[in-house]
């Protein structure tokens, strides 16, 4: 992709392993659900090496994650076991990260997609929710609240 090619001019396989799905949006940051439950980070990204080295697999609380999502300032959170979790000391430098933080005990969230400091989930009855309260100091937010409409999918960016 370019200014040219704003779209691209091709598909290139990037990646030979498996996972269920994949996330990027900050510089670098590439998240994936990985086929056990667990998720992994793409480390090793250049200048030369424009798809990365390799994965590395983050544990996911208790290998029951389903479903991961990166945000354009490194905010990474994810679903596991139907709970919460964000992703603390995400930086540029840190795309690992230093571990999970669980939000809430939401029960019935099975999709999210992060933004700058904004995340909207959506639950098992397809009904759409929005985290509030989130600054660069308070990941967490305060509070999920419901919104008009029901969703399958939502993409922030």
């Amino acid at each position: 992709m370019s200014d040219e090619f704003p779209t691209g001019q091709s598909w290139e396989l990037a990646y030979e392993d498996t996972h269920q799905s994949i996330t990027a949006a900050a510089p670098g940051a590439v998240w994936a659900l990985c086929n056990d439950g667990d998720v992994c980070v793409r480390n090793g990204y250049s200048e030369v090496e424009l798809y990365g080295t390799g994965w590395e697999v983050v544990e996911s609380v208790d290998g029951n994650a389903i479903h991961i999502s990166v945000g354009e300032n490194y905010q990474t959170w994810m679903i596991n076991s139907h709970k919460v979790y964000y992703r603390t000391g995400m930086e540029p430098d840190n795309r690992v990260g230093t571990g999970w933080s669980q939000v809430g005990d939401e029960g019935n969230l099975v999709y999210l997609d992060v933004g700058e400091n904004l995340v909207y989930a959506i639950d098992d009855l397809d009904q759409l929710w929005v985290r509030t309260g989130i600054t660069e100091d308070g990941l967490a937010g305060a509070d999920w609240e419901r919104l008009p409409g029901l969703m399958v999918q939502l993409s922030l960016y």
